[in-house]
């Protein structure tokens, strides 16, 4: 059973006050037991390159299967950046990267968000190699665990448009096998009437054969035969080792500002009315 593993952080700023939080994701095919030292080690790995003020709230673990609910498991001990490195910024600066999979053709492109200000400037890293350091040993550190990342199947069933009305009904050349209520598919290389590219993934909404089905919250756009429609199915990958030297070696991308959400813990929704 795969599973997928979060690692959540809250971040601070000023007086130590609670600002923001952020998640990163990763799937294991590792029991919860198994997995949450892994966990902690690569958390405490990860600290070599947070803005200061930033600690691990906990881990967030959940089934792959439909419907499944996840759970969070709060960290018992106190895993936080110290005050040595830079303070974080507002908006976050981070940096993306790119591994790529063990199976062919597929990659990962993600962030490693909340680096310290003093190594981001003006779009630019400032402090490159060890930031390139610290990013390539965590995910080497990642791959010994086993941890592996999503991608989309290329060779799920897909068929070739014939259209798509103002009310989302599609009709297809081809048979999608398996396609049913609440199945996700992705638009490939599609067109409307007006001439712009329809793209995005959509819910199926109801299944009347594997020709024809209707499509959830479709936008009213009118499409004639044009591209193709694909049943989006999942796969996970194990993360393929990063080359010593040459290309493929640097993971890292560029950096950029991948803004964080409220911190985790934080109460949700309005307090209770007094009466």
């Amino acid at each position: 059973m795969t599973l997928k593993a979060s690692w959540l952080w809250n971040g601070s700023g000023a007086k130590g006050q609670i600002l923001f939080g952020f998640s990163e994701t990763w799937y294991t095919d590792l029991s919860p037991a198994a997995l949450f030292p892994l966990m902690k080690d690569l958390a405490q790995r990860r600290l070599t390159f947070l803005a200061a003020g930033t600690q691990l709230y906990g881990y967030r673990i959940a089934d792959t299967a439909p419907n499944s609910r996840a759970f969070t498991q709060r960290e018992n001990t106190v895993i936080r950046v110290s005050g040595r490195t830079g303070p974080p910024n507002v908006p976050q600066d981070a940096v993306l990267c790119q591994v790529f999979g063990t199976v062919a053709g597929t990659s990962k492109r993600f962030w490693f968000h909340n680096l310290p200000d003093t190594a981001i400037d003006n779009c630019e890293l400032t402090d490159e190699p060890p930031t390139v350091e610290n990013t390539r040993r965590w995910i080497d550190a990642a791959t010994a665990a086993g941890f592996k990342f999503r991608h989309i199947v290329q060779s799920a069933p897909t068929g070739k448009l014939l259209s798509i009305d103002a009310a989302g009904n599609v009709l297809t050349a081809e048979p999608i096998t398996g396609i049913a209520p609440r199945a996700l598919v992705q638009l490939l290389k599609v067109r409307g009437v007006d001439g712009r590219g329809k793209r995005g993934k959509f819910y199926v909404d109801s299944v009347t054969s594997d020709f024809s089905f209707k499509l959830a919250h479709w936008p009213g756009d009118i499409v004639a035969a044009s591209g193709k429609i694909r049943l989006v199915q999942y796969g996970y990958t194990s993360i393929a080792p990063i080359p010593a030297a040459g290309i493929g070696s640097d993971i890292t991308i560029r950096p950029g500002v991948r803004k964080c959400g409220r911190p985790f813990g934080q109460l949700r929704g309005r307090a209770v009315a007094k009466r």
